[in-house]
């Protein structure tokens, strides 16, 4: 009885840790308490610091303004001195906002764990409400925006913008983690199969 309790209890815990891997860190800011207009000219975004070696998902919470149009890009920057700086790393092709919601990408891409980017919203066509909150609840990074259509970008500390990021490990790390689990439940099943030919 004992060895079948620390077998389920062992083969619990790798399937834990294998998807504890596999989910990796969410920022998660919505859905804010304030709001911003975003348009051709004022664009908006947040930075973050990495925490995972690739970027899955981010997204934005907007809303569309009276007139029903309006359409984004999302673009990742890396950033100097908290803003973005150089060419876009990953830029979507735009999204048709509708109602009011988070607005994704899904870009997969390599980012620096530790290393502070930019998500931006760029609107391309209209113009609408961007979600936020004036009480930093993310402290890795925050709010900025540009009036200039990115040029050039501010920043507000203790401010963040409402959005979604999802960071997951690379596809070896997952690998690796499916690698172990496998020889994990070949393990438990030897040590099972051993005690029931002991009793």
């Amino acid at each position: 009885m004992r060895t079948g309790f620390v077998t389920a209890t062992s083969l619990a815990l790798l399937v834990f840790a294998a998807s504890t891997a596999q989910a990796g860190v969410v920022i998660d800011t919505r859905p804010g308490t304030a709001a911003v207009g975003v348009s051709t000219s004022d664009w908006v975004g947040q930075t973050f610091t990495a925490a995972g070696p690739v970027l899955s998902e981010f997204g934005f919470l907007l809303s569309v303004a009276a007139d029903g149009n309006l359409f984004f890009a999302g673009a990742v920057y890396e950033t100097t001195g908290g803003l973005p700086t150089g060419a876009a790393l990953y830029t979507g092709a735009p999204l048709e906002v509708t109602i009011a919601g988070t607005y994704s990408f899904s870009p997969d891409l390599a980012i620096t764990t530790g290393t502070v980017y930019a998500i931006t919203a760029q609107v391309t066509t209209g113009s609408g409400l961007f979600g936020g909150s004036p009480f930093d609840p993310y402290s890795g990074g925050n709010y900025i925006y540009s009036a200039g259509s990115g040029t050039p970008w501010f920043g507000n500390a203790g401010d963040d913008g409402a959005v979604l990021i999802s960071m997951t490990p690379e596809p070896s790390t997952l690998l690796l983690f499916g690698v172990g689990l496998t020889i994990g439940v070949v393990l438990i099943r030897r040590r099972r199969t051993g005690a029931t030919r002991v009793g």
